[in-house]
């Protein structure tokens, strides 16, 4: 059950209350004060005990995966040349498993984490920096023009957790920007607020996939690159615990514009 549905529940239950008291009057109404406390008890209760069972069963499959992938390592090292190819795949969907567990112990740990963000003052122009250096080796392997400028903006936030939204922008990028295209990280001050730019050149989003794009395990239809569809959800948990917001603008076959927005910093 996440926030709004746990708020929708109460707001009903309330709703309820509110009737009968009417019905019966005032003399009712301590009484259905004392329910609608419980009743917001039991549902915020159910809540946490959801997002501690995703916290809870994540760690418990990754132990399982780390000793099924070692021991597939073990077989490929006394196999035949033939059956190589198998294990290889079965490592890879290991692989694969580890990633989504680790996507989904992280989503469940944002919800309760809120406060745990590590906030600072945060020059935009040196994490963008350090973002680009930390990509420019893969970009240049992809075949793929990385670049980027910003103007001299503050933000206040979790540097790293800022740092890992980019990252995620950018990873995404890289895999749907074809050899030749080009990527530009970009920031900028506008308003109140400070903008993030992540822009490509590559295949861009059908329109009727960009309202669901940040939604939970949300996958294009028939898209061939792997992912586990949580990347851009986390990255809009994230944002959203550092009062901002982050949008996308598409169009196929020309590429994508993820705008990551959150106020500015204004030093005195």
């Amino acid at each position: 059950m996440d926030a709004v549905l746990f708020a929708v529940a109460l707001f009903f239950f309330a709703l309820g209350c509110l009737a009968e008291a009417a019905i019966h009057g005032d003399a009712f109404a301590g009484e259905m004060e004392a329910r609608v406390a419980e009743r917001t008890e039991e549902i915020r209760s159910a809540y946490e005990e959801q997002s501690k069972f995703l916290t809870d069963i994540s760690h418990e499959l990754q132990t399982p995966i780390a000793i099924l992938r070692g021991n597939v390592e073990v077989l490929e090292r006394h196999i035949t040349p033939e059956a190589r190819a198998a294990i290889r795949v079965i490592i890879a969907t290991l692989d694969s498993m580890a990633r989504l567990v680790d996507s989904i112990l992280q989503s469940a740990q944002l919800k309760f984490s809120k406060n745990k963000f590590n906030k600072t003052d945060i020059a935009v122009e040196a994490l963008l920096e350090e973002v680009h250096e930390d990509c420019s080796i893969l970009s240049e392997d992809r075949g793929v023009r990385f670049s980027y400028s910003s103007e001299s903006v503050i933000v206040t936030g979790d540097r790293e957790k800022l740092k890992e939204v980019l990252l995620n922008l950018i990873s995404n990028a890289l895999k749907y920007t074809p050899r030749g295209g080009s990527i530009m990280l970009q920031g900028r001050r506008v308003g109140d607020y400070v903008e993030i730019i992540v822009e490509d050149t590559g295949c861009g989003i059908p329109p009727e996939n960009i309202a669901n794009i940040f939604e939970r395990f949300y996958r294009i239809k028939g898209e061939e690159v792997a992912g586990t569809g949580i990347g851009l959800h986390i990255c809009q948990q994230i944002v959203a615990v550092h009062n901002g917001v982050i949008m996308v603008e598409s169009e196929l076959g020309k590429g994508s514009r993820f705008i990551v927005r959150i106020p500015a910093k204004d030093l005195v």
